[in-house]
């Protein structure tokens, strides 16, 4: 398992980001970041 730290101007923009990745990351922390992520998560067919 490997954890990463990012930083962005609010929780909407890293949320953003991490949908691009998919069921490819878990949000851990924080807490209401992980919340707008992790159930809307796609796994899709292929990376960019």
């Amino acid at each position: 398992m490997r954890y990463e730290k990012a930083d962005a101007g609010s929780n909407l923009e890293m949320a953003w980001h991490l949908y691009t990745w998919g069921d490819k990351v878990d949000v851990l922390e924080p807490v209401r970041l992980a919340d707008l992520v992790n159930g809307r998560r796609v796994a899709w067919g292929a990376m960019p």
